[in-house]
């Protein structure tokens, strides 16, 4: 009996010829890749974001209604449990996150593929790496085997489980889609779905890298907002990527189609510009206190700083929803306070300070861009959105793989815990 040949070693194809094989088809996986599920390999950072808690149906229905009727039929036959089940089986625990995605514990993507691996061989299917596929052997309008290193390979039936084009570099470079339209298929427009998005100008290189969390990205186009998502964003050498990237991706590509879009990432979202002007002006932040002169001369009463004027607050707290990032801009230079080089960011903790500044010869307005010497870069850069003149903070980076964002409960402690 000819095998049933599963093209493509992603987590579809080892899915399906382990399905195959345990309804005891001879089945064959091949992959071009020396190994399997390199896309697996990558996915939740290496980590491996598995799938999403919740009912299937509520899952279907983020989808558009086209494609979650496509989907109703495979969605009830095997869920995201029953995809649990099969690495609980191996030993790969798993746990939730607050936002309903699932990740294994150890953190690492090569579990989960080998344990899907294990199942499919376990199962009865043979799996060959290093195995490309050349084209799609077909007649009298039935595919009826594969070509491959020279010469004709039979096979019942067909699995192709090739992916889009997204990731070139993991092998999905679209050979299943032009197959599919030489046998005399239709096929949709290609569209960026879960992909990264690229920025133009590009992210300066230094922010490759950096995480954000939890912040809300929101793509424009026509003057509103078309999509939102929020989660964690990750800057990459040409753009960016991450969860919230990829929620937004889809529909950021359908208005590329007719039009320019843009993005602006909200870092503080469940603080009211409001609010967060009127805590940071707050006296709380301009604290008094250190000694001056010499050792046998008595330190005079401490004074605050002057307090910032309307107009400063007035544009002080959108602009600097960027938590951690506090060291750009006019309203937060540091600002020296009377006693022995005391500022009003001594007694923070260390990782709430900002480093020293320096302005950007590149950049003439005072405030617009500046960088720190030495390990960390921020860049703020604020724009106007609305009829209310609030601001958004767009971007924040800094190198290597040290966090930006604090909780605004750390970042306004008052100096000394009081």
């Amino acid at each position: 009996m000819d095998p049933v040949i599963v093209v493509g070693g992603g987590a579809a194809g080892i899915i399906a010829a382990w399905r195959s094989a345990g309804l005891q088809a001879p089945t064959l996986l091949l992959e071009k890749n020396e190994r399997l599920g390199i896309k697996l390999h990558i996915s939740g950072g290496g980590k491996c974001n598995i799938t999403h808690a919740g009912l299937m149906h509520d899952i279907r229905m983020a989808f558009e209604p086209n494609e979650a009727r496509f989907l109703r039929l495979p969605f009830l036959r095997f869920t995201n449990e029953d995809v649990l089940a099969l690495l609980h089986e191996r030993g790969v625990e798993t746990y939730t996150r607050p936002d309903g995605r699932i990740f294994p514990v150890s953190g690492r993507a090569e579990d989960v593929v080998e344990a899907l691996a294990w199942h499919a061989g376990h199962a009865g299917a043979e799996i060959r790496c290093g195995s490309v596929v050349e084209r799609l052997e077909a007649a009298g309008g039935k595919v009826h085997g594969i070509w491959m290193q020279g010469r004709s390979h039979r096979a019942s039936a067909v699995i192709l489980a090739t992916g889009g084009v997204s990731y070139p570099k993991t092998g999905t470079t679209g050979e299943g889609l032009r197959w599919a339209r030489e046998l005399g298929h239709s096929l949709v427009p290609l569209r960026a779905a879960l992909a990264p998005i690229y920025l133009d100008p590009a992210p300066p290189a230094d922010w490759s890298g950096v995480a954000v969390r939890d912040c809300l990205l929101r793509a424009r186009a026509g003057g509103k907002v078309i999509s939102r998502w929020r989660s964690d964003l990750l800057f990459t050498h040409k753009g960016i990527s991450g969860p919230t990237a990829l929620g937004v991706s889809r529909d950021v590509a359908l208005a590329l189609e007719h039009g320019p879009a843009t993005l602006d990432a909200d870092l503080l979202p469940d603080r009211p510009p409001e609010d967060l002007a009127a805590e940071l002006t707050s006296a709380e932040h301009y604290p008094g206190a250190g000694r001056s002169g010499s050792h046998d001369t008595p330190a005079p009463t401490p004074t605050p700083g002057p307090e910032p004027s309307d107009r400063d607050a007035e544009g002080l707290a959108p602009g600097r929803r960027a938590g951690r990032a506090v060291g750009a801009g006019r309203g937060h230079r540091r600002r020296r306070l009377p006693g022995r080089g005391r500022s009003r960011h001594d007694g923070l903790p260390e990782c709430a300070r900002p480093l020293p500044l320096r302005r950007d010869p590149r950049h003439r307005r005072p405030g617009r861009r500046l960088q720190p010497p030495g390990r960390v870069l921020y860049w703020l850069r604020r724009r106007r959105s609305g009829g209310d003149g609030s601001q958004r903070a767009h971007h924040v980076g800094t190198r290597g793989q040290r966090e930006v964002i604090m909780k605004p409960e750390e970042l306004l402690e008052p100096p000394g815990g009081e």
